[in-house]
């Protein structure tokens, strides 16, 4: 006899818990059982939560490259060292201004 239980812990967080071979199963204290739809669901927002804040995470990370990157062009470091410093690659169609003073017309 296999049977699964869908769990959600008193701080918020959800498990699910499969048992093979036993006739009474002890639930952990202060958990509400849960649907296997309520579980699907719950791990679905989870997921869709965790990729939002990983893309975030991402964003961030890029733009304080870019920064990183703006910042030594300002102070007169030629674009490919600046871009090798900062971890940062311009894209290929985005206008770079050169520092005040050089370049230009």
């Amino acid at each position: 006899m296999t049977e699964t239980f869908y769990y959600l812990y008193p701080d918020g967080s959800f498990a699910k818990r499969t048992v093979t071979g036993v006739d009474h199963v002890r639930h952990p204290d202060g958990v509400v059982l849960l649907t296997e739809q309520e579980y699907a669901q719950k791990l679905a927002e989870f997921e869709a939560q965790q990729a939002a804040d990983e893309a975030a995470a991402r964003e961030a990370e890029l733009a304080q490259r870019r920064a990183d990157y703006e910042a030594l062009l300002a102070l007169g470091m030629p674009e490919e060292s600046a871009s090798r410093l900062s971890g940062y690659t311009p894209p290929a169609d985005e206008d770079v201004e050169p520092p005040a003073g050089e370049g230009g017309d």
